[in-house]
């Protein structure tokens, strides 16, 4: 085999291999429905996360969550979820939200995170997530869950969340 074929070659499979997004990209714009997905597509299951134990009250932390698409449906990243408009009406996205350490909420879900492409059943992604730390010092409990836009959240259908505990801690002075 020639450098050249070798060269093709290997980057055609690894393109294939990393994500399956040349693979299914194509493919899936034309069958992935745009509009609410089925029931049977709205579950998620969490692999890592990447989350220091401690935080520092109102710090901003990158942090990587894993998880796979457990469901039988393809997610929808923003451009196949309207093509037209880019808009996230009916994607799929990572959003958090804090909780005391009793479980109430003590914001709402923020910051949402687009997939940077369609997510197959069973393909896992890495995500990284800003996190903006609570402004007040306690333990608190960090949870991840997905949405689908202007349709549900996976854990309103049944899906496991991510719940991470940390503790939040004043800033040195």
């Amino acid at each position: 085999m020639s450098a050249a074929r070798a060269f093709h070659a290997f980057f055609a499979s690894a393109a294939i291999a990393v994500c399956g997004f040349v693979a299914c990209h194509s493919q899936n714009q034309q069958e992935t429905p745009i509009g609410p997905l089925p029931p049977s597509a709205f579950h998620v299951v969490w692999e890592r996360v990447d989350a220091p134990p401690v935080m520092a009250a109102g710090s901003n932390v990158s942090i990587v969550v894993r998880f796979r698409n457990a469901g039988d449906s393809v997610w929808p990243d923003p451009q196949i979820a309207d093509p037209a408009k880019l808009s996230p009406a009916h994607a799929v996205r990572l959003a958090y939200r804090w909780l005391d350490a009793n479980g109430n909420p003590v914001t709402e879900y923020r910051d949402r995170t687009e997939l940077p492409f369609p997510i197959v059943p069973n393909q896992s992604i890495e995500l990284p997530v800003m996190v903006t730390a609570p402004a007040q010092a306690g333990t608190y409990r960090l949870q991840f869950d997905l949405v689908q836009e202007l349709v549900a959240w996976f854990e309103d259908r049944g899906s496991a969340r991510l719940i991470v505990p940390l503790r939040v801690q004043e800033m040195p002075k």
